[in-house]
């Protein structure tokens, strides 16, 4: 099993090895018309508070996962070979200022499905965090993943991960286009605290 970080530079997170995030709406945004995802090639821009933030942690003790929908695949809007490129471009990016070791390990996954392939790995479902934490060889307890959506929540809880939404952790405004009221905010971590899954 993978050593434990024993300290980090400010977040308090010493607890995890392995840190997923989402993609669009989380590490990245879109351009072309403000919304979470994107329809077509260079259509997305990194958070410019993502570098920074990233660059606090000790990173090669740990882990690194992106877990994204990508829905546009299914429908032809994107060819999935262009996908994995953006997302790499975005996770180069994301740790352009790490100065203390890169990851020792990323785990990348993707569902290129249509909400209505009823696939197992497209978010809510758990498929893409459990095959992550299977991948890293890191336990339940030892994930944490970052999203900016229920589905994120949701996908927590089924597989068992902490889970702390995108705004929380990067320090961000909440995105005016978040399906996140505070009712159902508490609902989804209600679903967290008693399906095994836990909060950041």
């Amino acid at each position: 099993m993978p050593q434990k970080i024993s300290q980090m530079t400010k977040h308090p997170l010493a607890q995890y090895t392995l840190l997923i995030f989402d993609l669009d709406g989380t590490l990245r945004h879109c351009k072309a018309h403000g919304g979470p995802c994107h329809n077509g090639p260079g259509e997305w821009a990194l958070y410019p508070d993502v570098p920074g933030i990233l660059a606090q942690y000790v990173w090669q003790f740990l882990a690194l996962g992106v877990a994204t929908n990508q829905a546009a695949i299914g429908l032809g809007l994107l060819a999935e070979s262009v996908v994995w490129e953006e997302m790499h471009t975005t996770v180069r990016e994301a740790l352009a200022m790490v100065r203390k070791g890169l990851p020792r390990q990323a785990v990348f996954e993707l569902c290129p499905h249509t909400p209505d392939e009823g696939c197992g790995c497209r978010k809510p479902a758990s498929g893409m965090l459990v095959r992550s934490m299977q991948r890293a060889e890191v336990t339940q307890e030892a994930t944490l993943f970052v999203g900016d959506s229920l589905e994120d929540a949701q996908a927590a809880a089924s597989a068992g991960c902490a889970f702390v939404p995108a705004w929380e952790f990067f320090g961000r405004a909440k995105p005016v286009w978040a399906p996140w009221t505070q009712a159902e905010r508490d609902a989804a971590y209600r679903e967290i605290a008693t399906t095994g899954g836990r909060l950041g």
